[in-house]
Formats: C-alpha cells, structure tokens, sequence
C-alpha cells in the first residue's frame, strides 16, 4: 500500500496549518476586533429618539465611542426622503462618499436599518483590506488586524471604502495590472480625495522602471495609469458639472467646505493657540504640505536611482507621504489615524511602531471624543488634556514620517564593501650563470 505523503513528511501538516493561519488569522482577528467596534456603537443602533442631528448627537457624545458621522449626516440631510446629494442639497464629501451614503439609504429601515448596512459594506472592506495586505510581501496584516483603531474607526464615516480600493490599486499595480489600479485609484480619490497623493508616485514608480526605452513606450506606461483615472474621474463628476446652476455648485462645496473649515487636532492647533482661523491656515498648511512632499518625493527618486526597485519603495513612500499630509493638515479628524495603521501594516513597520502610534491614537480618541461631551463644562479640559494629547499624536506622526523616510534611504546609504587587499606574489629571478 501506498504511504500517504504526510508519513513521509510529518511536517508539511504543520507547515500548511501555519500557512493558513497566516492568511486567515489576520482575518479573524479583524473580524473581532470590528465587532467590538460595533459593539462600542451599540446605541447608535438602537437610537429611537428625536429625528433630528443635533438630538442624536447629544445621545451619541453621552456615550464615549458612539458617535458616528454616518447617522449624523443621516438626520442632517433627512436621507429617508431618498433626495440626492449634489443635486437637492450640499454634501461636504467627494461625489464617490455621496453617492455610496445615498444608495445605503435607499432600502429604508430608519436608523438603525441604515446603521447596519453601512456596517455591512464597511465590515467588508475592513476584511477586504486585511486579505489585500496579506499579498503584499513586506507587509504585516496583524498590524492593522489588531489595531485598536479598526474597532475605533470602523464605521465612525466611510473612510474604509477609500482604503480598500487604495490597497487595491497598489495590489494591482505590484502585479503590473496598471489600467485597473488607475480605475481602482481614481475610485479612492472620489470617495475621500487626499488617496490622489499616490498618483505621482505611482506613474513615477513606473517612469523610473522604463528609464531607457524609448520615449512613446514611456508615454505608453504613463498612459496606462493615468487614463483610466481620468475616466474615472470625468465618469463620476462631469454630470455634476454639466448640469452647472445650483447643482455645479453643490459639487464645488467640497471644495468651499474645506477652504473654510476651521482648525483642530492638528499642528496648527498647537503652534496658534486655536487662534487660527481656517482662511488663514490655509496657506501655511498648502506650503508646509507641498514641500514636505516634495522632499519625500525628492528621496524616492534619488533612491531609485541609486538603484533601488522603484516597487519596493512605493509602500513606504506612500507612507512617508499620508503621514505627512496629516501632520500638516489644518483639521484633524480621528480616523485619519486608521489610514496611518492600514499604511504602516503595508510597508511592514516595526511592531513597536505600530503600538506606539496605536496608543497615541488612543489617548487622542479618548481625549477628543470627551472634550466633545464636556465641553461646555469643563474649558480647562482642552488645554490641559486635550492639547497634550494632540501634541503626542503629533510627534508621532513625526516619528512615522522619519522611519519611513529612513527605510528610503537607508539600503542606498550602505557604502560598498572594501576590496580586498591582495599582496603582490614574490618574483623569483634565475641567477646569472657565469
């Protein structure tokens, strides 16, 4: 009788049993940990008071970890009444997040029934994104599987759909599928916007591979990426655009809506005291985030020309570039702080990195979300605590910004190896006979 290969390899069992634990570990821990987050929103599930923003959020704030921008809104913007962002009213998110909180809205079922469908769509992704990670070599799932910001952010606003087809776009990208991860990117960007930093990233990532091809075939790789973005782009928004009058102008209050907004959580909270007004920090926040942009950019390039694999640098680049962007933002929502983990996971940071800014992330949760429910009680609390915690989240993402920088640099840095020092063998000369 034949042996089964397994007695004759009594650890291949094994091996295949960590393989799969490697793939789907992650997944249920995610899967846990996104449902202790739903259970933190458990009153937001079962509001069943006033219809109305300001009531639920009075009920939400009471309860530290249930508020939730999405049935916020929904009050806000009667969206049982099926009226269509864009078109009937104003909509301080990308068409991408209007369209996606319309169609939710659609089936009916009040609060609660829009509550849990979102979750739905959003549990997904947050699953979707652990799977995703888990292609990618470097990258360790655990990291955003565990974080405590997935059970945090979850479904605090639509931040997940943008983050999936970001990781999804560069999934693609990794195995040089380039028209979708443009398609893939160009959804992220119309969703949460901010996802457009990849794209000089990624069609210089592909620039720097074709050095020395000829110039169309170089045009032909840019091509690739950019123009289904462009597509994507023009699909999702010129209908907005065309209809010009109000509806053109509803489209354009994204725009207007983060011209004006004001400052908080952010660098510029710190350095003015909250004294700085949205219109004034504007510019100071647009330079600040250019030129540390261009510096990361800087790097990546000489990097790949130090001879670096411009693929191998993308995940941290990126990195290095979001984390950036929220350092110099001018308003500081919490859960930019997931796209941080989501990004630290893909570039495989260290684990101690990872807890150090999880634990940030924490205490500003924590802080934040408190100051919201005191407030009007308690003015020393955002002085003396709240501020505190800002300037630790902060620093940071300082701290990420430089790792991630550092991981550029460093393989390019290494000098070459001395050669070795080889001794010039004795000549031996015939005596003269004589």
């Amino acid at each position: 009788m034949a042996r089964n290969r397994w007695d004759r390899w009594p650890w291949q069992p094994r091996l295949a049993a960590a393989r799969g634990w490697r793939t789907w570990g992650p997944l249920v821990a995610g899967a846990a940990v996104m449902a202790c987050g739903l259970a933190i929103h458990w009153t937001t599930f079962a509001y069943d008071a006033a219809s109305t923003q300001r009531a639920f959020n009075t009920v939400a704030f009471a309860h530290l970890g249930a508020y939730s921008d999405i049935p916020s809104l929904y009050f806000r913007n009667h969206m049982w009444q099926h009226a269509l962002p864009y078109i009937h009213y104003q909509f301080e998110y990308p068409v991408g997040t209007g369209l996606f909180a319309w169609l939710t809205s659609l089936p009916g079922g009040g609060v609660a029934g829009y509550m849990a469908i979102n979750a739905i769509a959003l549990v997904a992704c947050g699953l979707a994104t652990i799977w995703l990670l888990g292609r990618f070599p470097r990258a360790n799932p655990w990291l955003l599987a565990l974080s405590p910001a997935l059970a945090l952010y979850v479904v605090l606003n639509w931040d997940l759909l943008s983050i999936v087809a970001l990781v999804l776009s560069l999934s693609l990208f990794q195995r040089r599928r380039d028209g979708w991860s443009g398609v893939a990117l160009g959804v992220a960007t119309w969703i949460k916007f901010f996802p457009i930093i990849a794209l000089p990233v990624l069609l210089a990532a592909r620039l720097l591979d074709a050095r020395g091809v000829p110039l169309s075939e170089r045009g032909r790789a840019v091509g690739r990426i950019l123009l289904p973005f462009a597509a994507i782009t023009v699909v999702v928004n010129v209908p907005f655009l065309l209809a010009r009058g109000a509806v053109a102008s509803n489209w354009f209050y994204f725009f207007r809506f983060n011209a004006w907004r004001g400052v908080g959580g952010s660098l510029w909270s710190l350095v003015s005291d909250g004294h700085m007004t949205g219109p004034t920090a504007n510019a100071d926040s647009a330079f600040l985030t250019l030129a540390g942009l261009a510096v990361i950019f800087g790097l990546f390039v000489w990097a790949c020309r130090r001879g670096a694999h411009s693929e191998q640098l993308v995940a941290v680049t990126l990195l290095a570039c979001f984390a950036w962007f929220f350092f110099a933002i001018k308003a500081y929502s919490p859960q930019y702080d997931l796209w941080v983990m989501v990004l630290l996971a893909l570039a495989g940071a260290p684990v101690s990195l990872g807890v150090a800014f999880g634990a940030a992330d924490v205490g500003y949760f924590v802080m934040a979300f408190t100051w919201l429910r005191i407030s009007s009680k308690a003015h020393w609390f955002g002085s003396d605590v709240l501020r505190p915690a800002v300037a630790i989240k902060t620093a940071l993402l300082v701290v990420v910004v430089a790792w991630a920088m550092w991981e550029i640099v460093r393989p390019r840095l290494r000098r070459s190896p001395a050669l070795p020092v080889v001794e010039p063998e004795p000549s031996f000369e015939l005596a003269d006979s004589g």
